[in-house]
């Protein structure tokens, strides 16, 4: 039997010196030789014992009758086995014998061993230089060997090959596979896969190594289901296992470890239900797709439709990570991972959600964006509102991700409010927009410095909206044919605070900064009745300049006739010298060098 660490080496250490001091004394008197009856080799179930004797005999091979008196302690040891080397040190069930070990009975006594695999027995139990032996084992394994020590010239001592078959059917083991990259393994998430290894085993813990029938099922039966596609299937009634099966299922329903009790897997005999065996428990976490929010449109933003071919984007959030199940090893069989997809759609309804159309988002579903031309979302409210042209219409958007087992809808941005509201006026129909009005049909030419005075105006069919600054939109004003903003002076060269390259664009007195190079954005606020007046300024000398008003609306004036602005009244001469060597600022003696002299006004234009 097993003994403990300090006790095997006390043993080992004053058997050494007891054999050594023996054997020189005795060696020339004989030795021990096996004796079997048994076949060569020796066929044993697990748990058998082969019994043998143990004889004493000089070198002629005659018995040595008074070995109990004259002879020496001799081993007994056990080679090629690994059963000495298991960790379990008593029974994992009722079964007091259930775990691996092995003992040897020597005259009816049980030997005491020195080591793992290796026993003693002392000369006193010969009686006329005979011993009756019996060696057991609960491991199941093949080429065991006995050997006798000292050894004696001309013995057999060492036994034919002892071979251990697994014992009947006793259990069966349910483990569960833990998931890569999470520390306790009782936490699993519901419609994950969960992989379950189910070994039969006999009574000592051998692994039965052919397919043996089983039944599975769960503590909750009804909370587990197989994977479609995945085999062997784990409730198939003809189900059979062996030792390296694993099988994978899914948990349907939610179990917390702080309020439920653990789901547990039992495997058990189709014919013998006694013979059975149950997992750990185990907790089944909730895996909807994460939470989620709207971001762009923002709630109850006001959006005109001007031209069909704009597209207006629809923004929301993507959890990062996108899913704490991504990148999961869920076998221990296979290096193949598991990871979970996320599908977005998203819902334009009414605000009574009556009606409801729905789009993939970008990317087949897997981008947190969707974008829609405004010819398309004028169609959607015209179907939504059920009139055709329809002028004005509140719609409610929201997103709906779902990983194919969960569904969760973006969260709304109030208690009983499902979604972002956006209120769509669709100009593109009635022909009402922004267009551009010049006091004179053909503008004159305006000095360097000065300002182009004009009109903004919003119209629908020729009539002015005199409530643009409530129900109108952004427009856009680009001025086209200008460098004016890609010079590189920001600041005067001189004392004059303005003598540099600059525009200034003012609507109603309000300066408006660009939000692109020669791009400003008006906001429907500064109309008053339905109109703005625009001061553009600019102090760059150049001809062919024009003024553009976007969005683009059919049958209204959104761009000027070309502006020019002249160089003002001579202000300075920019004097430069021509250098003879480039980078060197210097001129030959008595050698012609160029000057240009260029009259300039005070923005430094030629």
């Amino acid at each position: 039997m097993k003994t403990s660490l300090l006790s095997r080496l006390a043993l080992i250490i004053f058997s050494a010196s007891f054999l050594l001091s023996t054997s020189s004394a005795f060696a020339q008197t004989g030795g021990v030789e096996l004796v079997f009856a048994n076949s060569n080799p020796i066929n044993l179930t697990a748990g058998d014992q082969v019994c043998f004797q143990l004889v004493a005999k000089d070198a002629s091979g005659n018995v040595i009758t008074d070995w109990n008196t004259t002879g020496m302690t001799v081993s007994v040891i056990v080679t090629n086995s690994v059963g000495e080397t298991d960790t379990s040190m008593q029974s994992w069930n009722a079964d007091p014998d259930g775990y691996t070990w092995s003992k040897l009975t020597v005259a009816g006594q049980l030997a005491t061993p020195v080591a793992p695999d290796h026993y003693t027995v002392p000369n006193t139990l010969f009686v006329n230089g005979v011993a009756d032996a019996c060696y057991q084992a609960t491991c199941a394994e093949n080429d065991v060997h006995l050997t006798v020590t000292p050894t004696f010239a001309n013995l057999i001592q060492v036994s034919p090959a002892i071979n251990y078959a697994t014992a009947a059917l006793g259990s069966y083991t349910v483990e569960l596979t833990p998931h890569q990259g999470f520390q306790l393994h009782s936490d699993y998430f519901a419609y994950r896969p969960v992989e379950i290894v189910v070994v039969p085993r006999d009574r000592y813990q051998n692994r039965l190594e052919g397919d043996v029938p089983v039944e599975i099922t769960g503590l909750y039966p009804g909370e587990l289901v197989a994977i479609p596609g995945v085999l062997p299937n784990p409730f198939d009634p003809a189900l059979t296992v062996n030792y390296h099966s694993g099988l994978m299922l899914r948990p349907t329903v939610e179990r917390v470890a702080t309020q439920d009790p653990g789901q547990r897997i039992i495997a058990f005999h189709p014919s013998n239900p006694t013979i059975a065996g149950i997992s750990d428990p185990f907790w089944v976490n909730p895996h909807p797709p994460a939470a989620f929010g709207l971001t762009a449109p923002v709630d109850q933003t006001q959006l005109t439709l001007t031209t069909a071919g704009i597209w207006v984007q629809f923004h929301w959030e993507k959890p990062i990570p996108a899913d704490p199940f991504t990148n999961i090893q869920t076998s221990r069989f296979s290096a193949a991972s598991f990871t979970d997809s996320t599908h977005y759609i998203i819902h334009f309804t009414d605000v009574n959600g009556i009606n409801d159309i729905a789009f993939e988002a970008f990317d087949a579903g897997q981008a947190a964006f969707f974008g829609i031309r405004h010819v398309d979302l004028a169609t959607v409210i015209d179907q939504l509102s059920g009139v055709s042209h329809v002028g004005t219409f509140t719609v409610i958007w929201y997103v709906e991700a779902t990983d194919g087992d969960y569904t969760a809808h973006s969260t709304p941005v109030g208690p009983t409010i499902p979604g972002n509201r956006l209120t769509i006026t669709n100009q593109m129909v009635t022909g009402s927009g922004v267009g551009v009005h010049f006091a004179v049909q053909n503008p004159v030419s305006t000095p360097a410095g000065s300002a182009v005075n004009f009109d903004l105006e919003a119209s629908s069919n020729g009539n002015l909206i005199n409530d643009w600054n409530t129900t109108g939109s952004d427009v856009t004003l680009m001025v086209k044919g200008t460098t004016v903003d890609t010079d590189t002076s920001m600041q005067s060269w001189s004392s004059d605070p303005n003598a540099y390259t600059w525009a200034k664009l003012t609507v109603n007195g309000q300066e408006i900064a660009p939000t692109l190079p020669h791009t400003y954005t008006i906001p429907p606020s500064l109309f008053t009745n339905g109109t703005a007046a625009v001061a553009y300024a600019s102090s760059k000398a150049e001809s062919g300049v024009t003024i553009e008003i976007g969005p683009a609306v059919p049958g209204i004036t959104q761009v000027s006739l070309p502006l020019e602005w002249t160089a003002d009244t001579l202000e300075n001469f920019l004097v430069d010298i021509t250098w003879p060597d480039p980078g060197t600022d210097a001129v030959y003696f008595s050698c012609p060098f160029e000057l240009i002299v260029t009259p300039r006004d005070r923005f430094l234009n030629p």
